[in-house]
């Protein structure tokens, strides 16, 4: 198996956000970094300003690989919460049909698992900014 397949193989969304529902804020960060801790080490490749996303307060990365796991981007921050959210939208992302990918339906995931009305408007912008890039690529 491909070192890199964990990647693009999110965890399943209704097992995550049954998780998730009804937890204490506290209790979604914890699971937040829980997700990122299980991936294994962000290739330092990938670390370059090519695959940097513009428009997030922390780095983000964006790498995109059809055919590598079940969906066809990757994305990764230093950070473990950011890269843990990241994991959440990639589980929705692949939950949802592609006729619904757009940056206000994958960001709704945030509103089913109870999470939205504490994640800070620059974090909402800065993930704005990475699903625009995972769409415009899919255009």
């Amino acid at each position: 198996m491909n070192p890199l397949m964990p990647f693009f193989s999110p965890p399943d969304w209704s097992e995550l956000a049954a998780e998730l529902q009804g937890k204490p804020w506290q209790t979604q960060q914890k699971l937040m970094i829980e997700l990122a801790k299980a991936l294994p080490a962000w290739p330092e490749d990938w670390q370059s300003e090519d695959y940097r996303i513009a428009g997030c307060e922390v780095p983000v990365y964006l790498v995109r690989q059809p055919g590598m796991g079940v969906i066809p981007w990757a994305a990764w921050s230093p950070s473990k919460v950011v890269c843990g959210q990241l994991r959440l939208l990639q589980s929705y992302d692949h939950f949802l049909s592609p006729r619904q990918h757009t940056v206000d339906n994958l960001l709704a995931a945030f509103e089913i698992v109870g999470m939205s009305r504490r994640l800070p408007d620059s974090r909402r912008h800065g993930l704005q900014s990475v699903l625009s890039a995972v769409l415009a690529d899919e255009g």
